[in-house]
């Protein structure tokens, strides 16, 4: 067990679920602050140890709980088995069930078209099914905080002088339509989802990990990340996810919402791109701005195109 896994060898110690450990594996992806760790046992990646500073606890073991919820309700994604601290490290840790497969970003290009649509309806579905989770005090002012929020994030680019092309167009389709989500039902969401996110094993989802971003909203904020992450990876991918979801939900005015969500974003991803020096960010963030309807609030040009 090699140095940068000195912190789970602590941890492990002391779990009562962890009794013969083969190997630990740290798992260097994703932004999350939290460090991963998967641990081998009888030669199968069989656990993923999610440990942060103590400072996190009270997040961590909501977000532990909720998993918990999900798992119960029957939707898949990693078991959640033991939630603790380690005092001496100032350290809170989760031991979840490992997902064997790949993340769907490695496994679904390599799939043909047809089945990559295939596990995007499916994935929608899933995340429909997440979605039938409702704000446990159903007393949450989302539509104020939300705004609240949006103007945060144009402060702050404002103060770091970042712009993006097409920023007046963008600005007006949100003043426009902020009224929109007044009307927002208040359901679970992933906040994170997408296909780096999903678990694709012999062509086939198996499930939904990272929910450490999870929050409460309007559901189709949930699609906005999909032009961002899952339309460079697949179009019949992405374009399966949103008709999968449709197929079971009838959220009101979908893509003109999913436009409006797309947009309240925007200024917050360039403060994200100047944290994580991603120097790729702002080509992207012109292809969004381009190929989405930011005046009628239609379906975005990689759905089109797609179909």
């Amino acid at each position: 067990m090699g140095q940068s896994t000195s912190e789970a060898e602590a941890i492990i110690g002391e779990s009562d679920q962890l009794r013969s450990v083969d190997a630990i594996e740290f798992l260097d992806k994703g932004f999350s602050d939290e460090r991963k760790y998967v641990i081998w046992e009888g030669g199968e990646p069989t656990y993923l140890l999610r440990i942060s500073g103590i400072e996190k606890l009270l997040r961590r073991r909501d977000d532990f709980e909720l998993l918990r919820t999900h798992h119960n309700r029957g939707i898949r994604c990693s078991p959640p088995l033991e939630f603790g601290i380690d005092r001496r490290s100032r350290l809170c840790y989760a031991l979840l069930g490992y997902i064997p497969g790949e993340s769907g970003s490695d496994a679904i290009p390599k799939l043909p078209d047809s089945v990559q649509y295939e596990i995007g309806m499916d994935a929608g579905q899933e995340l429909w099914a997440l979605h039938q989770l409702k704000h446990p005090t159903g007393n949450f002012d989302w539509f104020d905080v939300r705004v609240a929020k949006y103007h945060s994030k144009v402060i702050q680019a404002r103060e770091h002088g970042l712009t993006f092309r097409g920023q007046a167009k963008v600005e007006r389709y949100i003043d426009t339509n902020i009224s929109l989500l007044r009307e927002s039902q208040v359901r679970f969401q992933h906040d994170d989802y997408h296909s780096d996110n999903l678990i694709v094993r012999e062509g086939k989802l198996q499930g939904v990990i990272d929910f450490n971003r999870c929050d409460w909203g309007d559901p189709v904020e949930d699609f906005y990340k999909v032009p961002w992450f899952t339309t460079t990876i697949s179009i019949p991918f992405a374009r399966g996810q949103v008709e999968g979801y449709l197929d079971v939900a009838s959220p009101d005015r979908f893509w003109e919402r999913y436009n409006l969500l797309v947009a309240l974003n925007l200024h917050g991803s360039l403060i994200f791109a100047l944290q994580e020096n991603m120097d790729w960010w702002p080509e992207r963030l012109d292809r969004i701005v381009s190929e989405h309807d930011f005046e009628k609030g239609g379906p975005p040009g990689w759905f089109v195109e797609g179909s």
